[in-house]
């Protein structure tokens, strides 16, 4: 009997996202909303448990006509006169093949999922996974709103997720004993705005020997990237490379695409080497998790947010652990932000902002963890006497 009523309001609530988003305002827009997709098929069990028998065929079929669904309520964000701010964690139920194979279709979605967020409340939404560069940072869903006169602002997360990535190299490092000068970081998908600016916090912290790896037909960029440091910067040591196993030779790996699937093979690692991966969904192989010990693989964008209880696991080690491009619409709504915000190039002056206002809600770095498990400091340990071994 349970099952049959939950079963019942599930897709009463399903259908209920379809019919507000066609509807006229009915909800002040004061709180936010942060758009996802699963990682695959079986991550859109958590919410419809029937998934999980279904064929694959039936599967992605059912998926690929689904409109975008809410799947959870984000409670514990409060503003600063005290007043409990609304939050909903809405999907594009897609998954990162289906959308890199029917790209149109994928925009469409998230044009969609836009309005969902608009008629349910929210005034900024957050762009989570692939969802950003699959609307052009977030450009195409400000350009369909506006013909409806509809207006959310809209944030790709990129400023909180580029101070939470290096913030978590520099304290690998420190743990480790790496000299910034003298250690080597490489950033594959350094052409990207994450990339790219991950590559800018890294020249202002001190950190010389830089490997940027892209795409063959993204080397103009990199090109320019270097010469736009040029004249503040010690620029001498940075490289460039197409080809991923150039990593092997780096202390430090930033991975940042958004490619649907790993790009980072165990062979590709040399023992003693840390990968800071940021990509959703991952750019390193599982396999290198479970069967490499002499290796450290951390989880890159994973904020510690106290208080905030997102009721739905996302596949992080700690009930409070939430994904910095989630935390960082949290945080503008909290400052109650209007705007676009880190949707085109980044600044200092935009990661500076964020991360101070981050610091009032007493949000942190959260421990160091992958897909399975948290890391000890056994872990770290063995990595670091395997790298001074090296040496």
């Amino acid at each position: 009997m349970k099952f049959k009523k939950n079963f019942i309001f599930l897709i009463a609530a399903t259908f209920y996202d379809l019919l507000i988003r066609i509807l006229p305002q009915m909800h002040k827009q004061e709180g936010f909303a942060f758009l996802g997709h699963p990682r695959h098929r079986y991550e859109i069990a958590k919410k419809y448990p029937l998934f999980k028998f279904l064929p694959e065929k039936i599967a992605d079929f059912i998926l690929k006509h689904l409109w975008p669904i809410t799947i959870s309520r984000i409670e514990g964000l409060k503003s600063k006169t005290g007043k409990p701010i609304n939050g909903w964690i809405i999907i594009v139920p897609m998954t990162p093949h289906q959308m890199t194979e029917n790209r149109d279709l994928a925009r469409k979605r998230i044009i969609q999922a836009a309005y969902l967020s608009a008629r349910k409340g929210a005034r900024i939404m957050g762009l989570g996974g692939l969802t950003a560069s699959f609307s052009r940072g977030g450009l195409d869903i400000t350009e369909a709103l506006a013909k409806s006169k509809t207006k959310i602002g809209i944030t790709a997360g990129r400023a909180y997720t580029s101070w939470t990535v290096t913030e978590n190299v520099f304290t690998i490092a420190d743990i480790l004993g790496l000299n910034l000068e003298k250690m080597k970081v490489a950033i594959v998908g350094a052409a990207g705005s994450i990339g790219s600016a991950c590559a800018s916090i890294l020249l202002k912290r001190g950190v010389k020997n830089i490997l940027l790896i892209d795409l063959g037909r993204k080397k103009e960029f990199l090109d320019k990237l270097i010469q736009d440091h040029k004249n503040v910067y010690d620029t001498s040591l940075i490289s460039i490379s197409h080809q991923i196993p150039d990593i092997k030779e780096c202390d430090i790996i930033i991975s940042a695409t958004n490619a649907p699937e790993a790009k980072i093979r165990s062979e590709d690692l040399a023992a003693g080497s840390v990968v800071v991966d940021d990509a959703q969904p991952s750019d390193v192989d599982p396999e290198i998790v479970k069967t490499r010990d002499d290796v450290l693989v951390i989880e890159g964008g994973v904020i510690h947010a106290p208080g905030i209880n997102p009721h739905f696991n996302i596949g992080l080690k700690h009930k409070e652990d939430i994904y910095c491009c989630l935390a960082e619409i949290m945080i503008l709504a909290y400052a109650d932000w209007q705007d676009n915000f880190s949707t085109g190039r980044l600044t200092f002056d935009s990661i500076e902002k964020i991360v101070d206002i981050s610091n009032e809600l007493g949000f942190r770095l959260a421990e160091f963890q992958n897909f399975q498990k948290v890391l000890t400091l056994n872990d770290i340990e063995k990595v670091k006497r395997i790298k001074n071994a090296n040496k």
